[in-house]
């Protein structure tokens, strides 16, 4: 009853929500800019079968960078503006999205993003490239709707079991077709972004335990994706500036050689906290991080899973 309740109160927020979604992409794609909407209702739908099943507080669109002037003022048309509160940063390419809000109030935040992980550079722009229209609506490949959970997955450093169970859900609701060829398409995005395959590798990796998600990669095996897999925090332990903290270990952990420095410095400078907090964040930083490292000691996972969950990765899921 207590989610029947919970369905019914989000029904209505959300198809307004929808509704407006449909919106965006239709101006965008009047104006010349290919789009699709990301998470929130479309993967209510896709996931779950229902448009109330995800809290949805905002509005996810995932343009090519290249297309950003045009989306700004394709937006601009509908009344959104860029956030204020955004730093200079935040316009740039070192950024995974702009956040717009409407001029007159009242409407959820719209958040553009060009690419999906800070690791990545072009995939976002071919995954969009690959879209198919699905009522009446641009939507992404399933191979590239499962790589793009992947890497959220992932970018919130396999925290909790929201992302995990809409993976899963997004694979149970695939057609036979599309679940047949996915490991090798998933495979293929992968070998084709290098920069993403220890990412996609760990994140596939982390759901097969989790929520028994078919193994669509191999394992990754460097030290540094062994150390990511037992940073999951499937039950969110520690407080949120810990969560975020193991997120960052995480991305330092995966990034490729050349990459390492520029993320270090990404997550070391934080350019979206206020001036005050920038000046004190880098060593609760470090000293986050330390906490996170030293739990991984002896061999240890920072939240290990119970014996149930290890049961409930049936054998047939696994090969």
């Amino acid at each position: 009853m207590a989610l029947t309740g919970r369905l019914a109160e989000q029904r209505p927020s959300n198809l307004m929500l929808h509704m407006l979604g449909r919106q965006v992409l239709a101006t965008l794609g009047a104006n010349d800019v290919p789009a699709v909407m990301l998470k929130g209702t479309e993967l209510s739908l896709a996931a779950h079968g229902s448009i109330a099943a995800r809290d949805v507080g905002d509005l996810d669109v995932l343009v090519a960078h290249d297309d950003f002037a045009r989306a700004d003022r394709a937006l601009e048309s509908l009344g959104f503006e860029p956030a204020a509160h955004q730093t200079a940063e935040q316009h740039g390419r070192a950024w995974l999205h702009r956040e717009y809000e409407h001029r007159c109030g009242g409407l959820p935040t719209l958040e553009v993003h060009w690419r999906l992980h800070w690791l990545e550079e072009d995939y976002a722009t071919a995954a969009i490239g690959r879209a198919r229209c699905v009522s009446d609506a641009p939507r992404l490949q399933p191979a590239d709707e499962l790589v793009a959970m992947l890497l959220y997955y992932a970018r919130d450093g396999f925290s909790g079991l929201r992302l995990a169970a809409d993976l899963a859900g997004l694979w149970d609701r695939l057609d036979p077709s599309a679940r047949e060829h996915a490991p090798s398409q998933v495979a293929d995005i992968a070998a084709a972004h290098p920069e993403l395959e220890a990412v996609l590798r760990c994140a596939a990796e982390c759901a097969l335990r989790v929520v028994g998600l078919p193994r669509l990669l191999p394992a990754a095996t460097s030290r540094g994706a062994s150390l990511a897999l037992r940073l999951m925090n499937w039950d969110l332990r520690g407080d949120i500036e810990q969560v975020r903290a193991n997120a960052r270990v995480i991305d330092l952990l995966l990034a490729r050689p050349e990459l390492v420095r520029s993320t270090a410095t990404r997550h070391w400078t934080a350019p979206e906290l206020p001036l005050p907090a920038r000046l004190t964040h880098p060593l609760k930083l470090m000293g986050r991080g330390a906490i996170a490292l030293n739990r991984l000691g002896r061999g240890r996972a920072f939240a290990p899973l119970p014996g149930e969950f290890r049961a409930a990765c049936r054998p047939d899921r696994q090969e």
